[in-house]
């Protein structure tokens, strides 16, 4: 074998090695850059991406679920006015307010009443528990409402619309805007406002509903065997004063009975009169 055979021989052998070895590295090194560029995901995080997502940058953030909790509640109590009470303090104690109450009574026998309260979601189960505390529940009934996409999206657009307004008042202070200009400018960010104070309001909404929980609350009075008697006795006021009812009605009937055939009694008296005369005077032409 020739010198210069093995010349090229050697050169093949030593370029195939480098090239080998700087492949093995390129190889590690991209391994080192793709695991140096994954994000390192915790429990806490995977439970908190069960919401939604949005991009920020180009970069995916998880959102919170916004749930509204109506709870419907209907509870037999022993006193209906002393539960109202209790319920209107527990809220308050648990940092809640109340919405509405009423309270009614049907014929003395027992008494009804309704509330509306709101309370922190996070102590729902402690309303809950306390409301199930003061009687028997006669029915339960939850309902879930997922406004998830509707309170992000109302957000995402007030967003903007504050953006827009801020914009277009910064063209107000251009100082070679003409009249007409800043009129249309300030069309424009009436319209604007408008949108921002509707939208607004809508997010006022929404946020009171996820923050709260709402209790709808009916409350009956259950009756024992020792208040029987009070309603028996109002069972008998309502009989008499029944009684005395029909009687007006059946006098009342009698009277415009009476007035209704009073002319043709009226014409009987006469018709008889008439007849009692004529055979008067039959009796006296025969004597």
């Amino acid at each position: 074998m020739s010198s210069n055979l093995r010349k090229v021989i050697l050169f093949l052998l030593i370029t195939i090695l480098i090239y080998t070895l700087s492949g093995c590295a390129a190889s590690k090194s991209m391994d080192s850059v793709v695991e140096t560029g994954q994000s390192k995901v915790s429990p806490e995080a995977e439970l908190f991406n069960d919401g939604v997502t949005e991009q920020y940058d180009g970069a995916e953030v998880a959102l919170g679920t916004k749930l509204i909790h109506t709870l419907d509640f209907t509870l037999l109590v022993s006193d209906s006015q002393q539960a109202v009470s209790n319920i209107v303090e527990e809220t308050n104690n648990l940092n809640g307010y109340l919405v509405e109450s009423s309270i009614s009574a049907d014929n003395g026998e027992s008494t009804r009443a309704r509330l509306v309260i709101k309370v922190p979601q996070d102590r729902m189960q402690d309303m809950s528990a306390y409301l199930e505390s003061l009687g028997t529940v006669k029915s339960q009934n939850m309902y879930t409402e997922d406004v998830t996409s509707e309170y992000y999206d109302t957000e995402a657009r007030l967003k903007v619309l504050q953006k827009e307004e801020e914009r277009m008042l910064s063209f107000m202070d251009d100082e070679s805007a003409t009249i007409q200009d800043l009129l249309a400018i300030e069309r424009e960010i009436a319209q604007v406002r408008q949108q921002r104070e509707s939208l607004q309001a809508r997010m006022n909404v929404l946020q009171n509903q996820v923050t709260y929980a709402q209790f709808n609350v009916h409350l009956q009075t259950a009756y024992n065997e020792v208040t029987t008697p009070q309603g028996t006795l109002s069972k008998a006021k309502a009989a008499f004063i029944k009684s005395i009812n029909f009687m007006l009605q059946l006098f009342n009937w009698l009277v415009i009975t009476f007035f209704v055939i009073l002319p043709y009694l009226i014409l009987f008296v006469i018709g008889y009169g008439l007849y009692r005369a004529i055979k008067k005077r039959r009796l006296s032409r025969k004597e």
